[in-house]
């Protein structure tokens, strides 16, 4: 095989990569050849020592995406990255799929890591502005679950919350939903002799809770909603754990990207390793 069929079919082989690599690669392997001409190898020699240029270009080729998935741990990267090395040959697949397999496990634990991260340091923000400005307060804003109007809903109107009063189709059927002028909030549901009733104070804290069905009732009051720095010591505890969990995936994707790396830079050094 002379230099332009080597060239040509290495070219080929590494359609898969961009335009602008794929000639810098070539352009690499041109000047290669230049310097051992310059030397006096012959092109065919020069072709030999470098071995095939298919199994050539899926080393460089998984080599490239390596370095992409280094640069930015996408799904669309990690596959890319599994089918280049899935390419590198049977043996290589063997190693390459528990490795990689290694890879995704690590990316779910970083997004869990950055989501409990940021629950924790929201946790901290707002239990800080509460305990020390006193806003929001805990049953300031809302969830809106009903997909009518806004998603967030600011309850600090109190009294100018509008009620809602719902009659069933028998005189026995009702429900109702009262705001209190100091941002409480009180809920009953009657079907019957069936009873709910629920009162909920400003703070968010249920001031009682009761459930008749005729002459059975359960009864709970004054369950206190916790405080500030108790959501403060949470929101610190989901941060720890948030940033322990990215430090360990950190540390992993290291150790299994230098090996990695070595691994392929290994197989490249073979494949271009000449007669000195």
């Amino acid at each position: 095989m002379n230099r332009d069929t080597f060239l040509h079919t290495l070219s080929q082989a590494l359609s898969s990569l961009s335009a602008t690599e794929r000639d810098e690669i070539v352009q690499d392997y041109a000047s290669y050849f230049a310097d051992a001409l310059a030397d006096g190898q012959c092109e065919t020699d020069v072709a030999t020592k470098l071995g095939d240029p298919l199994k050539l270009a899926r080393e460089l080729i998984a080599q490239r995406r390596l370095g992409a998935w280094e640069s930015r741990r996408s799904p669309k990267n990690l596959w890319a990255l599994f089918a280049a090395t899935a390419g590198l040959g049977v043996m290589n697949l063997v190693l390459a799929v528990p490795i990689l397999c290694y890879f995704a496990v690590l990316t779910v634990l970083s997004v869990l890591g950055v989501g409990l991260a940021l629950v924790g340091l929201v946790l901290v923000l707002v239990a800080t502005s509460q305990g020390l400005l006193g806003w929001p307060t805990a049953n300031q804003f809302v969830l809106n679950t009903s997909g009518i109007g806004p998603v967030i809903i600011d309850s600090s109107g109190g009294s100018q919350t509008p009620q809602i009063h719902i009659q069933g189709d028998a005189a026995n059927e009702s429900f109702r939903l009262d705001h209190g002028p100091d941002g409480g909030v009180a809920i009953q549901a009657t079907e019957g002799n069936k009873t709910f009733a629920l009162k909920k104070n400003a703070d968010g804290s249920i001031n009682k809770l009761d459930i008749r069905d005729g002459d059975r009732q359960v009864e709970l009051s004054h369950l206190r909603h916790s405080g500030p720095w108790t959501r403060g010591l949470v929101g610190l505890v989901f941060l720890a754990l948030g940033g322990l969990l990215l430090w360990l995936c950190r540390s992993g994707f290291g150790k299994l990207l230098t090996w990695l790396r070595n691994y392929l830079s290994q197989q490249l050094q073979h494949l271009q390793s000449m007669a000195a």
